[in-house]
């Protein structure tokens, strides 16, 4: 089952990658690099049974050079976001 489960995420973010990186291709490059920790115009969210999320970031205004697909551990974020703020990680 849990090879089953990891498996699907595997499957789930190849297939966003490939989805992104074909609808991103262009001649010119232009714009500046994005920032790697945050979202830039998130335009798309899944959640994965396994707690993952995959959020897609936009470069519709074209302001940076590509679009993002960041993932999210949501059950390391609830883990974080339950200790006290002095104790939490930057």
């Amino acid at each position: 089952m849990l090879i089953r489960k990891l498996f699907s995420l595997f499957a789930c973010g190849l297939l966003c990658t490939a989805v992104f990186a074909l609808a991103s291709c262009e001649e010119g490059r232009f714009g500046k690099p994005l920032v790697k920790d945050g979202f830039q115009f998130p335009t798309g969210l899944a959640i994965h049974p396994a707690g993952f999320a995959f959020v897609a970031s936009a470069n519709f205004d074209v302001a940076y050079v590509q679009g993002a697909l960041r993932v999210i551990d949501l059950n390391a974020l609830a883990a974080e976001l339950a200790l006290p703020v002095e104790q939490r990680q930057d």
